[in-house]
């Protein structure tokens, strides 16, 4: 069956009165009858997938007669009589053990048995002389544990099969008070005894490799079943499930049951597979109004706006009606919740309440007081920094949201919304003002911000000669540390905003940034003073020089010679270039007349 699929199977044994299987795919919320027989007296044996077995007298006027095996491989949806089985051998009053679609082991505490044709044929597996049969659990058809009773000492001791009783291996025994009435126990895929008492508290007991270990246990326990190596549960004698998931050091309570004061047996497949059957007594059923739930279990002291967990005892032949007194309510109603989940809506004091209802009508109201307390968030809740846009147009500004209070939070920003509980992050922001608000629906909770996602920097700055063995390097915008390089050679890392390195004719100095994609600073030294940046340039430089150069011509060639540009220079030392127009390549930048004005600058 799938993770979230339950098997309930409630048989009566008193007066006959009828066998029910019940089955629920959605972790015991609601519960669907796919078999039912009148009149009989019947067990569940194995449920494994879909397949699902079961037994039940052939006279339901008399349990003593043969038994018949019925067996369905769809869940439940059909079913097919196998065979009759001797009542003395296998009955609902027996301890028995269906290992696999064809084994059974069967127990009427004096005799073990196996059968490995569904019941037609059975052998007798022999057991140590000289004691009482008490429990037994086999792990495949060979492997096998018994747990056998001295009354007169009292002690009880258990003994391990590896061929099905031909041979039996002493373990380990009990003696004095804490033998009697007896330790039951189960064992684990991987050959752990997990042994507990049966009728009262006092120690859980693990047997692993020659050792046992010792812990407290402190329920009275009704049925205990394994989960895997190290997850147990049971259900104690106030009808309630419990679950512990480290060798039953901590145990937490998983739901419980309206049994009528009849414990129910439990066959575990997995933490979420749990299947439950119990045998009990109901007269004229459909007949009666149901009473209400005996408890509604949960908080009591609640938040406003938060949601919280109801539990009722789980009641067959029932559906629940649920309600409270301003509260959003989740539930499968009219499908037997026994869990419903309230988000309160406002301060004050309220109720949950659930009944249950059948065939005749419903029964009166459960009630549980809850006191939902207010809104309390302090001004200075939450903390909300931002992380800019990493390069330009990349859009990828973030916006982290940190509460120290933890409740159901919607943010909403340029009309989308989040939620949270205390942390949160936006990312693939642009840069740009942000509207943030902050809310707690269903209350009137609102807090908003204006929150900036700043734009990326570029890199921006000027490579100017100050000498004729330097140049000053002046960073405006970027992200430090720079890397400044000479002729392709690193020759610092700084975060200083304006240094001055050596420089001879011909150097060529690039400048970057920490982010590659904020661009670079370049320029070629032609050692008298003037030079030029960007250098290499995709259209717009400027040529700076440490002299006035007004009134002079500036003359623009190409490699080859050819005036592209001239203009008479009308400012002192800086000229706006522009050769967005002309082809990619190498020109010339020529001062005057003087022909040792000349710089080189490279078009992309």
């Amino acid at each position: 069956m799938a993770d979230n699929e339950f098997i309930y199977s409630y048989t009566t044994s008193q007066y006959g009165t009828g066998s029910y299987i019940f089955k629920s795919s959605d972790n015991a919320v609601s519960w669907q009858l796919i078999k039912q027989y009148d009149d009989v007296i019947g067990e569940t044996l194995l449920v494994d997938e879909n397949y699902i077995s079961f037994i039940r007298p052939s006279n339901p006027d008399n349990a003593a007669d043969n038994m018949i095996f019925s067996e369905s491989t769809d869940g439940g949806e059909t079913w097919q009589d196998i065979t009759e089985i001797d009542a003395q051998i296998l009955s609902p009053f027996n301890n028995n053990q269906q290992i696999s679609v064809n084994e059974i082991f069967s127990s009427n505490f004096s005799d073990l048995r196996y059968s490995n044709d569904k019941g037609q044929t059975w052998q007798t597996i022999t057991i140590p002389a000289g004691y009482e049969l008490w429990d037994y659990q086999f792990i495949d058809d060979q492997t096998g544990y018994i747990t056998l009773q001295d009354f007169s000492i009292p002690k009880t001791t258990f003994f391990k099969t590896e061929n099905r009783g031909v041979t039996w291996e002493e373990i380990i025994s009990f003696t004095g008070e804490d033998s009697f009435p007896g330790y039951n126990f189960k064992v684990t895929s991987g050959n752990k005894l997990v042994i507990y008492p049966s009728q009262n508290t006092g120690m859980l007991y693990l047997y692993e490799n020659n050792s046992i270990t010792e812990k407290p246990f402190d329920f009275y326990t009704a049925k205990f079943q394994i989960i895997n190596e190290t997850t147990f549960i049971l259900v104690n004698n106030d009808f309630e499930l419990f679950i512990s998931y480290d060798n039953g050091d901590n145990w937490v309570q998983r739901f419980f049951i309206n049994t009528d004061y009849v414990i129910p047996e439990i066959y575990v497949e997995s933490e979420e597979s749990i299947f439950l059957w119990k045998y009990n007594y109901i007269e004229q059923l459909k007949n009666y109004y149901p009473d209400p739930p005996d408890v509604i279990k949960g908080e009591i002291s609640v938040q406003v706006g938060q949601s919280y967990t109801y539990d009722v005892p789980l009641n067959l032949f029932t559906y629940l009606e649920w309600d409270a007194t301003d509260g959003l309510i989740t539930a499968n109603i009219n499908n037997n919740a026994v869990r419903a989940t309230v988000r309160w809506l406002s301060p004050g004091n309220h109720y949950v309440r659930a009944r249950y209802v059948n065939d005749c009508g419903p029964s009166e109201y459960a009630e549980l007081q809850v006191n939902v307390a207010p809104l309390n968030i302090d001004n200075d809740n939450f903390l909300i920094t931002t992380t800019s846009e990493t390069c330009l147009e990349t859009n990828n500004g973030i916006i982290n949201i940190s509460a120290d209070q933890s409740y159901n939070y919607t943010a909403t920003i340029n009309g989308q919304t989040f939620n949270f509980n205390t942390e949160l992050t936006i990312e693939d922001l642009a840069p740009g003002n942000y509207e943030l608000c902050i809310t707690v629906p269903p209350t009137t909770f609102q807090q908003c911000y204006i929150v900036v996602i700043e734009s990326a920097d570029s890199l921006t700055g000027r490579i100017e000669s100050r000498s004729s063995d330097a140049v000053e390097i002046t960073i405006e915008t970027g992200t430090p540390p720079f890397k400044i390089y000479k002729n392709n050679q690193l020759l610092q890392v700084t975060d200083a905003q304006s240094i001055i390195v050596n420089a001879n004719e011909g150097d060529q100095f690039n400048v970057v940034s920490k982010n590659a994609c904020e661009g670079e600073l370049n320029m070629i030294y032609s050692g008298d003073g003037i030079s030029v940046f960007p250098n290499a340039t995709t259209g717009n430089a400027k040529l700076m020089s440490s002299y006035s150069l007004k009134g002079k011509t500036l003359m623009i060639y190409t490699v080859e010679g050819r005036l592209v540009q001239t203009r008479r220079i009308t400012t002192i030392n800086e000229i706006d270039i522009d050769i967005s127009n002309e082809m990619s390549g190498v020109y010339f930048l020529r001062i005057g007349n003087n022909t040792n004005d000349v710089i080189k600058l490279i078009k992309l």
